[in-house]
């Protein structure tokens, strides 16, 4: 019983409010990522879970999403952040993916539903520059990950279009 009224809190928490995910409690399980670079790839694919919020904490569980952005479907951009060298290193080769690599957003928050992206481009750019989680007016995915391996005084950026599942 108390399993219940926990998970019906929670949902209730987590209740979209325009184009933010700003209510859904920090550490919240919300879904799962999985990246897969085209065939002929030998590139590993990913599959991690993603957790609400983008610090330390929730980071250790998977890549974190930047409660500032959307969630996906909302029309808007949905960014994620996570590890390349610790932590499980989901985004480990996150430069290297090609254009065309398929990213499959199955989200459990705020309702159960799957989201599919195309990765159209990378960029590196200065640790602090927050511009690229910027809202944009359309639905972009971004991923972000410290740059390069072993350091973080840039990161590396991931862009990817809505495509079909």
């Amino acid at each position: 019983m108390r399993k219940i009224v926990f998970a019906c809190l929670i949902a209730l928490l987590c209740t979209p409010i325009a184009s933010s995910a700003a209510r859904c409690p920090t550490g919240t399980l919300i879904g799962q990522i999985a990246i897969s670079p085209p065939a002929g790839s030998k590139l590993p694919g990913v599959t991690a879970r993603l957790i609400q919020g983008t610090d330390l904490s929730q980071l250790k569980h998977g890549p974190g999403h930047y409660p500032s952005t959307a969630m996906p479907g909302q029309g808007e951009t949905v960014a994620f952040a996570g590890h390349r060298t610790t932590w499980g290193a989901w985004f480990r080769n996150l430069d290297r993916f090609p254009k065309g690599t398929l990213i499959h957003l199955k989200m459990t928050w705020p309702r159960p539903k799957s989201f599919c992206y195309r990765l159209t481009g990378q960029k590196v750019i200065a640790y602090n520059d927050m511009s690229v989680i910027r809202k944009r007016g359309h639905e972009v995915l971004v991923l972000t990950a410290c740059h390069p391996l072993y350091d973080d005084y840039q990161r590396i950026v991931a862009f990817a279009w809505p495509a079909k599942c």
